[in-house]
């Protein structure tokens, strides 16, 4: 992502001002959430990420993100995910939708029976998982267009997109590939794929 820079990396006084924090309800008026999910293997980290858009689809902002490194048991992956959950609610912000890789439904049956044991009535389902070279273009297009920032609270995230670059070599159609070798965070990017595949139409106008 050659086009990102520091410029994009906004405050939490700015994004309070573009959001329209409301400090009475201590709600934001400008946006919703969408979070995403990403399981880890052997590997790799479980990440989640929870992304700011705004109702008008005119920006994305990744607002909160949790990286959980190590291997940890399914009922630690859901306390983990209980309390992220419940840190963006008590920040203000309206949860929209819930994306997890769809690659082990057993893990989302776990996450959305531990939301509901702790009485939290979201519900987790499966990403749409479209072709990575298609999300890379729409994040490509969205930083070209002046739509995204992240909230310099995500600095993982910043990491993520800083440090991604394509594989030496293609596929099996001679197209490009992002490297996936562990030397980047193939983890955090998905995960924040995820939060926002939904609505990628909206926001580039197509």
């Amino acid at each position: 992502y050659n086009m990102f820079n520091d410029n994009m990396i906004i405050s939490d006084e700015k994004f309070k001002e573009i959001s329209r924090y409301n400090e009475s309800t201590r709600t934001y008026d400008n946006c919703f959430v969408s979070i995403g999910i990403d399981f880890g293997g052997n590997q790799s980290s479980h990440t989640f990420k929870a992304t700011a858009i705004s109702n008008r689809y005119e920006w994305i902002i990744p607002v909160i993100e949790r990286k959980i490194n190590g291997v940890v048991s399914p009922s630690e992956l859901d306390a983990h995910f209980v309390s992220f959950i419940r840190e963006v609610l008590d920040k203000g912000f309206k949860i929209d939708d819930i994306r997890a890789d769809n690659a082990d439904p057993v893990l989302i049956k776990g996450l959305n029976q531990a939301l509901y044991n702790e009485r939290i009535y979201y519900k987790v389902v499966g990403c749409l998982k479209h072709p990575i070279n298609e999300r890379i273009s729409v994040y490509q297009r969205l930083m070209n267009g002046g739509k995204f920032f992240v909230h310099e609270n995500c600095p993982i995230t910043v990491q993520a997109i800083k440090n991604a670059v394509w594989d030496d070599k293609t596929d099996s159609k001679g197209k490009d590939i992002r490297l996936d070798d562990g030397t980047s965070d193939i983890d955090t990017l998905d995960a924040q794929e995820y939060s926002t595949e939904r609505y990628h139409k909206r926001l580039i106008g197509g």
